[in-house]
């Protein structure tokens, strides 16, 4: 609705009024004219009030209040996956040891490592030094002449699983120089064979 009454006279006539701020010489100065009469100008009903009071200062913080009762438990985790482990042992490693991503040091070698990289895989990968290794030489003659050889830890005891073990087959060529071959049990360098059986075994 539009405004009425004394505050419309007021605006009209222009007179100076300390209520509003309002000089005479320029009553429509929208920097000293209240809002209201901004909106009376332009044509629009005049608002309703707002019947909340204004908000006043705030007041002292109140003292922290009693400890509440322990909420429910929450849902338990998802267990993790299992860490990496580092195992060792007398010989390279099994396929069946370990999980892929662990490592493996042969104790019984030149401080070989193996990482395992596949679910059965073991793979070579570096070795960290020397160790002293206790050996076993067999020399069975004969033409060709065979002679075997066997390494494994000192102390090793020789109807355990835990030696390397080579033959070596000496030939004498049609000039009378000795050739030597040497060839691997089971065709590899693993420390895990018994040389109380040595005779018996395939060599590649």
């Amino acid at each position: 609705m539009a405004y009425s009454g004394q505050e419309r006279i007021a605006f009209q006539t222009g007179y100076n009024d300390g209520v509003f701020g309002r000089p005479r010489e320029n009553p429509y100065n929208i920097d000293t004219v209240p809002r209201s009469w901004r909106a009376y100008e332009e044509g629009y009903d005049e608002g309703e009030g707002s019947t909340v009071p204004p908000r006043g200062p705030a007041g002292p913080q109140g003292e922290p209040g009693e400890q509440g009762s322990q909420g429910i438990p929450g849902i338990p985790g998802v267990n993790g996956s299992d860490g990496l482990s580092f195992l060792q042992g007398a010989g390279p490693p099994g396929a069946g040891t370990g999980n892929p991503g662990d490592t493996y040091w042969d104790n019984t070698t030149a401080g070989d490592i193996y990482e395992k990289t596949g679910p059965t895989t073991w793979t070579f990968v570096s070795r960290i030094g020397e160790v002293t290794l206790a050996t076993q030489i067999d020399d069975e003659g004969g033409s060709p002449q065979i002679i075997y050889k066997g390494e494994a830890a000192a102390g090793s005891v020789t109807s355990v699983a835990v030696w390397r073990m080579s033959r070596i087959t000496v030939t004498t060529d049609v000039g009378g120089n000795d050739d030597l071959a040497t060839e691997w049990a089971d065709g590899n360098t693993n420390f895990d064979n018994i040389w109380d059986n040595r005779a018996s075994l395939s060599y590649s």
